[in-house]
């Protein structure tokens, strides 16, 4: 599919995304968790395939609603010794600062830090979360992803930030895909921002439920395509 112009993708991604969350959400609850593990299964096997795990900085994300929840994943990969870092939404210290470096980043990206466009009020950064803090941390910060934290307050609570070329691996959630890898998001952009960022050979999959398959999704010329989808 050619890439469209932003104010036709624009439509077209918001009327994908409520379609295919309400398809998504039609999954029984003790189905998705099953399948849900099948996935966390191939991408294990996946991630293998591509790095030695163990050591190394692997990015997943908590599952909101119905997405695949990657929890099965996490478990095993802590087992083996790798490292886990989740992503959260930061405040932005002052306009002049991290919100203009977002919107740098953006840019960078394929998008626009000009043109009017306000700063961003807050941030996707990862932070690794210990293993031994793991139980702790999935009640009070991992569950709260739209959440806008104060970065002092996720350094008191233990996490400790990490730099995308720290990052070895990443697990990325996503609403619909197609079969030229184009992924559909919740219209943040961060993934977008984020990816470029990493380290050179760095392991990217996405992760689906084969009801979340279009034949299409509307893209604008910035939008990147995963090298890899994994679904079940």
């Amino acid at each position: 599919m050619v890439a469209i112009s932003d104010a036709a993708a624009v439509h077209e991604k918001r009327d994908m995304r409520r379609s295919i969350i309400e398809r998504r959400n039609q999954i029984n609850s003790v189905e998705r968790l099953a399948r849900s593990g099948v996935i966390c299964t191939k991408v294990h096997n996946f991630l293998n395939e591509k790095i030695d795990v163990s050591h190394q900085l692997i990015a997943v994300y908590f599952a909101m609603n119905s997405e695949v929840d990657p929890l099965p994943l996490v478990e095993q990969l802590m087992g083996e010794g790798a490292r886990i870092c989740y992503p959260l939404m930061v405040k932005c210290a002052a306009v002049g600062t991290a919100a203009s470096a977002s919107d740098a980043s953006g840019a960078a990206a394929g998008g626009s830090a000009a043109g009017g466009i306000p700063p961003r009020a807050k941030e996707m950064r990862f932070f690794e979360v210990p293993a031994q803090r793991f139980a702790e941390h999935k009640s009070t910060v991992l569950n709260r992803q739209l959440h806008a934290f104060e970065i002092d307050e996720l350094l008191a609570a233990g996490l400790h930030e990490v730099a995308p070329a720290e990052i070895a691996a990443v697990v990325v959630p996503l609403v619909a895909f197609d079969d030229q890898g184009y992924r559909l998001g919740y219209g943040g952009g961060n993934y977008d921002q984020f990816l470029p960022q990493l380290r050179p050979g760095a392991a990217v999959v996405g992760v689906a439920f084969e009801e979340q398959r279009v034949c299409a999704v509307p893209h604008e010329s910035h939008d990147l395509q995963l090298p890899e989808i994994i679904t079940g």
